[in-house]
Protein backbone atom coordinates (compact mmCIF):
# COMPACT_ATOMS: atom_id res chain seq x y z
CA UNK A 1 0.00 0.00 0.00
CA UNK A 2 1.22 3.62 -0.99
CA UNK A 3 1.26 6.18 1.46
CA UNK A 4 -0.36 9.07 1.26
CA UNK A 5 3.04 11.24 0.19
CA UNK A 6 4.07 8.72 -2.66
CA UNK A 7 0.03 9.00 -4.10
CA UNK A 8 0.38 13.00 -3.95
CA UNK A 9 3.64 12.98 -5.91
CA UNK A 10 2.50 10.34 -8.31
CA UNK A 11 -0.90 12.37 -9.33
CA UNK A 12 1.74 15.84 -9.51
CA UNK A 13 3.25 13.94 -12.71
CA UNK A 14 0.91 15.53 -15.60
CA UNK A 15 0.82 13.37 -18.90
CA UNK A 16 2.77 16.21 -20.94
CA UNK A 17 5.32 15.81 -18.28
CA UNK A 18 6.32 12.17 -19.43
CA UNK A 19 8.53 11.62 -22.00
CA UNK A 20 9.11 7.99 -24.00
CA UNK A 21 11.80 6.59 -24.71
CA UNK A 22 13.59 3.20 -25.61
CA UNK A 23 16.82 1.45 -25.63
CA UNK A 24 18.51 -0.33 -28.54
CA UNK A 25 21.46 -1.84 -27.11
CA UNK A 26 22.95 0.77 -25.04
CA UNK A 27 21.66 3.62 -26.70
CA UNK A 28 18.74 5.67 -25.02
CA UNK A 29 16.93 7.39 -27.19
CA UNK A 30 13.95 9.82 -26.73
CA UNK A 31 10.73 9.81 -28.75
CA UNK A 32 10.27 13.31 -30.34
CA UNK A 33 7.68 15.49 -28.82
CA UNK A 34 4.20 15.96 -30.23
CA UNK A 35 5.30 12.22 -32.47
CA UNK A 36 2.11 9.77 -32.56
CA UNK A 37 3.50 6.59 -31.43
CA UNK A 38 2.46 3.08 -30.52
CA UNK A 39 3.27 -0.02 -29.31
CA UNK A 40 1.94 -2.82 -30.06
CA UNK A 41 2.95 -6.96 -30.00
CA UNK A 42 4.84 -7.89 -32.56
CA UNK A 43 3.02 -8.72 -35.84
CA UNK A 44 3.73 -10.42 -38.50
CA UNK A 45 6.48 -9.72 -41.15
CA UNK A 46 6.19 -10.03 -44.66
CA UNK A 47 9.76 -9.93 -45.14
CA UNK A 48 11.20 -8.64 -48.54
CA UNK A 49 13.82 -11.11 -50.11
CA UNK A 50 17.44 -9.87 -50.72
CA UNK A 51 17.12 -6.68 -48.54
CA UNK A 52 19.60 -6.15 -45.67
CA UNK A 53 19.15 -8.27 -42.56
CA UNK A 54 17.57 -5.07 -40.55
CA UNK A 55 14.92 -4.50 -42.97
CA UNK A 56 12.46 -6.63 -41.43
CA UNK A 57 9.84 -6.31 -43.92
CA UNK A 58 6.11 -4.60 -43.77
CA UNK A 59 3.76 -4.39 -40.97
CA UNK A 60 -0.06 -4.01 -41.42
CA UNK A 61 -0.86 -1.50 -38.81
CA UNK A 62 -4.59 -0.83 -38.89
CA UNK A 63 -5.09 -1.42 -42.95
CA UNK A 64 -2.02 0.83 -43.74
CA UNK A 65 1.40 -0.86 -45.21
CA UNK A 66 4.35 0.07 -42.82
CA UNK A 67 8.30 -0.54 -43.21
CA UNK A 68 9.21 -2.21 -39.99
CA UNK A 69 13.34 -2.04 -39.08
CA UNK A 70 15.29 -3.90 -36.81
CA UNK A 71 17.87 -1.17 -35.32
CA UNK A 72 20.08 -3.81 -33.59
CA UNK A 73 21.09 -5.45 -36.32
CA UNK A 74 21.56 -1.83 -38.30
CA UNK A 75 23.61 -0.63 -34.77
CA UNK A 76 25.41 -4.49 -34.87
CA UNK A 77 24.05 -4.31 -31.04
CA UNK A 78 23.50 -8.09 -29.71
CA UNK A 79 20.27 -9.33 -31.48
CA UNK A 80 17.75 -9.70 -28.63
CA UNK A 81 14.68 -11.51 -29.17
CA UNK A 82 11.55 -9.01 -30.48
CA UNK A 83 8.32 -9.35 -28.90
CA UNK A 84 7.15 -5.71 -29.45
CA UNK A 85 6.73 -2.92 -32.14
CA UNK A 86 7.26 0.87 -31.54
CA UNK A 87 5.49 2.81 -34.74
CA UNK A 88 6.37 6.07 -34.78
CA UNK A 89 4.37 8.83 -37.11
CA UNK A 90 1.18 8.16 -38.84
CA UNK A 91 0.45 6.33 -42.38
CA UNK A 92 3.31 7.38 -45.19
CA UNK A 93 5.45 8.80 -42.10
CA UNK A 94 5.01 5.83 -40.48
CA UNK A 95 7.99 3.36 -39.13
CA UNK A 96 7.90 0.18 -37.29
CA UNK A 97 10.97 -0.28 -35.17
CA UNK A 98 11.32 -4.35 -33.29
CA UNK A 99 12.31 -3.75 -29.61
CA UNK A 100 12.49 -6.53 -27.32
CA UNK A 101 11.23 -4.45 -24.24
CA UNK A 102 8.53 -1.17 -23.60
CA UNK A 103 9.44 1.98 -23.99
CA UNK A 104 10.10 3.76 -20.98
CA UNK A 105 8.17 6.54 -19.30
CA UNK A 106 10.81 9.35 -18.19
CA UNK A 107 9.81 12.09 -15.86
CA UNK A 108 12.67 13.70 -14.04
CA UNK A 109 14.68 14.59 -17.60
CA UNK A 110 17.22 17.43 -17.26
CA UNK A 111 18.94 19.39 -19.77
CA UNK A 112 22.76 17.97 -20.30
CA UNK A 113 25.37 19.74 -21.52
CA UNK A 114 27.65 16.58 -22.59
CA UNK A 115 29.44 16.97 -25.59
CA UNK A 116 30.71 13.40 -26.11
CA UNK A 117 27.99 10.35 -25.65
CA UNK A 118 28.52 6.67 -26.82
CA UNK A 119 25.35 6.39 -29.49
CA UNK A 120 26.42 4.44 -32.08
CA UNK A 121 27.99 6.39 -34.88
CA UNK A 122 25.34 5.61 -37.10
CA UNK A 123 22.63 7.36 -34.97
CA UNK A 124 24.72 9.77 -33.30
CA UNK A 125 24.36 12.16 -36.33
CA UNK A 126 20.55 12.40 -35.98
CA UNK A 127 20.07 13.05 -32.38
CA UNK A 128 19.29 16.82 -31.62
CA UNK A 129 20.67 16.94 -28.42
CA UNK A 130 20.28 15.08 -24.76
CA UNK A 131 18.49 15.03 -21.44
CA UNK A 132 19.90 13.27 -18.14
CA UNK A 133 17.03 11.17 -15.92
CA UNK A 134 19.46 10.27 -12.80
CA UNK A 135 22.70 7.97 -14.97
CA UNK A 136 21.05 7.61 -17.79
CA UNK A 137 21.70 10.03 -20.69
CA UNK A 138 18.77 10.50 -23.43
CA UNK A 139 19.16 11.11 -26.68
CA UNK A 140 16.71 12.89 -28.63
CA UNK A 141 15.90 10.87 -32.02
CA UNK A 142 15.31 12.84 -35.39
CA UNK A 143 13.62 9.04 -36.58
CA UNK A 144 12.37 11.20 -39.57
CA UNK A 145 15.44 12.85 -40.84
CA UNK A 146 17.36 8.80 -39.70
CA UNK A 147 14.89 7.19 -41.87
CA UNK A 148 14.62 9.15 -44.89
CA UNK A 149 18.58 8.91 -45.20
CA UNK A 150 18.69 5.54 -44.35
CA UNK A 151 16.16 5.03 -47.34
CA UNK A 152 18.11 6.57 -49.68
CA UNK A 153 21.10 4.17 -48.90
CA UNK A 154 18.94 0.93 -49.98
Amino acid sequence: MESSSQATAVSDVSAKDVRHGFRIGSDLLLIPLDTHSELAPLPRLCAIPDTPDWFAGFINHRGDTVPAYDLYRLFDKPVQEKRWVLILGLQSEAVALLLDDYPKGIVDLQASEISETTLSNAIAPFCRGYLSSGDDIWAEFDYKSFFRNLKQKI
